[in-house]
C-alpha cells in the first residue's frame, strides 16, 4: 500500500455553550441488574456487549465465558463449547448473522450454527490476542490484534498489516471501525506508553494518519470508534475525553467543556430515539439528547458501583424493544427498561460464595495475596485497567505465611486498575474484585 497524508480540510467548531445539562428524573426504578447473587451470570466481569439480527444480546466476560441471552441466558466456555479462550474481548456481528468473538489468548471463534476457531496454528492470524472485530463493505475481516497488527480476511486467505510492512505506528491495535465509504479507522496504543496513540485512516490503497486531517484530535489512544451518524464519526479515547469527526469538522469534548463527566471514554450507544450514550470508565453515562445533557451514575440508577460511586461501563447495545443492556468490568449487567420486561428474567437466585479465605493488600507498589486461615490454596487473578483491558493473568499459590506478589509499577499508567481474584479449584464460582488504590 501506498502511504500519503492526507490534506487539512476547512474546520468548523461546535457550539458548545448552545448545550444545556439537565439531570434525569425518575429512571431508578426503570433499571434492573443483573448479577452472580440474583441470576445465572456465571462472574460479575463483563467485557462487552452484542446483539444479533434474531435480537439475541451476546455478552464477553472476562475469564468466564461467552453468554447469550434469549429470555434465558446460555453459557459457552472453553470447557464446555469450543470457545477457545474464556476470556473475551470483543464480539462482532456480521451481516449474515455470524457472531465473531475475539479472545485474550485463544484467537477467534466464529458461531453460525457450530463453531469454528481461527488461531495462529491454523491460519494466517498473527495473534491470538484480539482486540477488535468489524467486516468492510466487501464483506472482509478486519481483526485488530494485541501485537500483530491489523489482519484481514476475505474467506480465503489471511492478509496481515503492521510496522514491518505499511505505515502502522503499532501492532497494538486498539480499536477498529468501517465507515459507510469503507474507509478504515485504525486506533494504535503504545505498550510503552499507553497515554499516547495514533489513529490511522485507509481508504482503499491509500493511508493516512487522522491528526493530519483533523485539527482537533488528541494525542491519545482510541478506546472505542464508531460512526453513530453516516458520515459522522465518534472517537472515545483514553483519559481524552471523546470527538466527533466529519468531512469538514472535528471537535473534542473533555471534562474540562463542563459537559462530559469522565474523561475515559470507553464505549458508545446510538439509540433509535436519536440519544447518544457515552459509557465510561469512571462515572457511568453521559446521555446527550439533541442539546441536553444529563448523567446516570451510581448515585441516581441502579448501576452497580465500585470503590464509591465508580462504576466502569465496558459495553452498550439497544434491544429491539428500545432497553438498553449495560455491561460493568465488576458488577455485572445493568439494563434500563422502561416496560420492565425483564424484572424477572432470572426466577431463580444463585447465590455467590465469597471468599473468606484470600486477604489482599497493596504495599509499596506491590499486590501481595495471602491467606489468613491456618490453610494454603491457589488463586487465579486478572489485572484489569478501567476500559475492561486485561493486564495480567496468572496464578499463584498463596498460605498464612508465604505470599504471592505482583509489582503494578509496570501497570500504573492506567488510570483505575483492580483486580478480580478467584480461588481454585475449591471455590471456583468464587470471586473477589478489589479497587487498587492510587499512587
Amino acid at each position: 500500500m501506498n502511504s500519503r497524508r492526507y490534506q487539512k480540510p476547512m474546520h468548523a467548531f461546535l457550539l458548545l455553550c448552545a448545550l444545556r445539562l439537565s439531570v434525569p428524573a425518575g429512571v431508578h426504578d426503570d433499571w434492573q441488574v443483573f448479577d452472580t447473587t440474583n441470576s445465572n451470570l456465571p462472574g460479575n466481569a463483563v467485557s462487552c456487549l452484542a446483539r444479533d439480527s434474531a435480537g439475541h444480546i451476546w455478552a464477553g466476560t472476562s475469564g468466564y465465558g461467552l453468554l447469550k441471552f434469549d429470555s434465558a441466558w446460555r453459557l459457552f466456555t472453553q470447557q464446555t463449547m469450543r470457545l477457545p479462550d474464556n476470556f473475551i474481548q470483543t464480539i462482532h456481528v456480521d451481516a449474515v448473522n455470524s457472531v465473531w468473538v475475539g479472545t485474550q489468548s485463544g484467537g477467534i471463534a466464529r458461531y453460525r450454527t457450530s463453531w469454528k476457531v481461527f488461531t495462529t496454528s491454523n491460519c494466517g492470524l498473527p495473534s491470538n490476542n484480539i482486540t477488535a472485530l468489524r467486516h468492510d463493505k466487501n464483506g472482509t475481516l478486519v481483526a485488530g490484534t494485541g501485537g500483530g497488527g491489523l489482519a484481514l480476511y476475505n474467506g480465503y486467505r489471511w492478509t496481515v498489516f503492521d510496522t514491518a510492512n505499511s505505515p502502522l505506528s503499532s501492532n497494538y491495535i486498539s480499536a477498529v471501525n468501517v465507515a459507510h465509504d469503507n474507509t478504515y479507522w485504525i486506533g494504535q496504543w503504545l505498550p510503552r506508553s499507553p497515554l499516547n496513540g495514533e489513529l490511522s485512516l485507509v481508504r482503499g490503497a491509500q493511508w493516512g494518519v487522522a491528526s493530519s486531517r483533523y485539527a482537533n484530535l488528541p494525542d491519545a489512544h482510541a478506546q472505542v470508534i464508531c460512526e453513530l451518524a453516516a458520515g459522522a464519526t465518534y472517537i472515545g479515547w483514553f483519559q481524552n475525553g471523546f470527538s466527533i469527526a466529519t468531512e469538514t469538522f472535528d471537535t473534542t469534548i473533555v471534562s474540562g467543556n463542563n459537559l462530559l463527566h469522565s474523561n475515559d471514554v470507553t464505549c458508545l450507544l446510538s439509540r433509535a430515539n436519536g440519544e447518544i450514550w457515552i459509557g465510561t470508565a469512571e462515572k457511568g453515562i453521559a446521555v446527550v439528547a439533541g442539546s441536553t445533557w444529563s448523567y446516570l451514575h451510581a448515585g441516581n440508577t441502579r448501576l452497580p458501583a465500585i470503590s464509591g460511586s465508580r462504576t466502569i461501563v465496558t459495553g452498550m447495545v439497544e434491544d429491539a424493544h428500545g432497553a438498553v443492556w449495560v455491561g460493568t468490568a465488576h458488577g455485572g449487567i445493568a439494563v434500563y427498561d422502561t416496560a420492565h420486561r425483564y424484572a424477572s428474567m432470572n426466577a431463580a437466585p444463585r447465590k455467590q460464595k465469597a471468599i473468606s479465605s484470600i486477604a489482599i493488600v497493596v504495599e509499596n507498589e506491590v499486590m501481595k495475596i495471602k491467606s489468613p486461615a491456618r490453610r494454603s490454596g491457589t488463586a487465579e487473578i486478572s489485572l484489569v485497567s478501567g476500559s475492561g483491558r486485561i493486564l495480567y493473568r496468572g496464578r499463584g499459590e498463596f498460605d498464612r505465611t508465604s505470599q504471592w506478589r505482583i509489582p503494578l509499577n509496570s501497570f500504573r499508567s492506567h488510570k483505575i486498575l483492580f483486580a478480580v481474584v478467584k480461588e481454585t479449584p475449591s471455590a471456583r464460582s468464587a470471586q473477589r474484585i478489589v479497587a487498587l488504590p492510587s499512587r
